[in-house]
């Protein structure tokens, strides 16, 4: 059984390469982190007009859940 765990709000160190895995809808997609771990990003329009492999713009991400079994 999984379990979201929040992250909190978005670092923003811009150093950070979040490729989309799934739109699930024009607020929230589901991303690849750093360390090749799902995560889910939610945000104003961070999904909106985007595809799947697409990077995310960090500056749309208000908070990050990471996927804990």
């Amino acid at each position: 059984m999984g379990l979201f765990l929040c992250v909190g709000e978005a670092e923003r160190d811009g150093g950070r390469q979040l490729k989309i895995l799934r739109i699930l809808n024009n607020n929230v997609v589901v991303a690849l982190n750093d360390e090749g771990k799902e995560i889910v990003l939610m945000g104003n329009g961070l999904g909106f007009q985007k595809k799947q492999g697409f990077k995310v713009d960090s500056d749309s991400i208000e908070k990050v859940f990471e996927i804990k079994n």
